[in-house]
């Protein structure tokens, strides 16, 4: 399964990740267009200290600005990685903002990390629906 930094850049060029809050649990960032630096996804993430420790050196990487499906698919380490079907879900006025859009709902999935069988992530990435359309079937979440 390809990772989403790996699908973005398959369809939009080259992107970069900027992470606009983070601490010892917590990253939230956006994923960016290099081009002409539109958002195209928002991120919240949620580490668990179990799979911090687990993952060692390389979450010192992913903390330090790196993409985190990137580093850990490199780093070698056993790890697992799920996506939840797509949802669509209402979006707040500061992400309608950060999108620059008007429409009112965008495409969310849920990512969930293990590292060495210990959790160690649990991301909400919210899609730009002036990018990615909304899933077909679901407009419960």
């Amino acid at each position: 399964m390809k990772l989403i930094t790996e699908k973005l850049r398959a369809q939009f060029g080259d992107i970069y990740l900027e992470v606009t809050e983070q601490d010892a649990v917590r990253r939230i960032g956006c994923l960016r267009r290099m081009s002409d630096n539109a958002v195209l996804t928002y991120h919240i993430v949620t580490f668990d200290p179990r799979g911090v420790a687990a993952l060692g050196v390389h979450h010192t990487t992913i903390v330090a600005g790196n993409p985190m499906g990137e580093v850990i698919k490199h780093s070698g380490v056993v790890h697992t990685r799920s996506v939840s079907k797509p949802a669509s879900k209402n979006m707040p006025p500061f992400l309608r903002a950060l999108f620059r859009t008007l429409k009112k709902r965008c495409r969310i999935e849920n990512i969930k990390y293990t590292i060495k069988g210990l959790p160690y992530a649990n991301i909400d990435e919210f899609y730009n629906p002036e990018f990615t359309p909304l899933p077909k079937l679901s407009r419960t979440r």
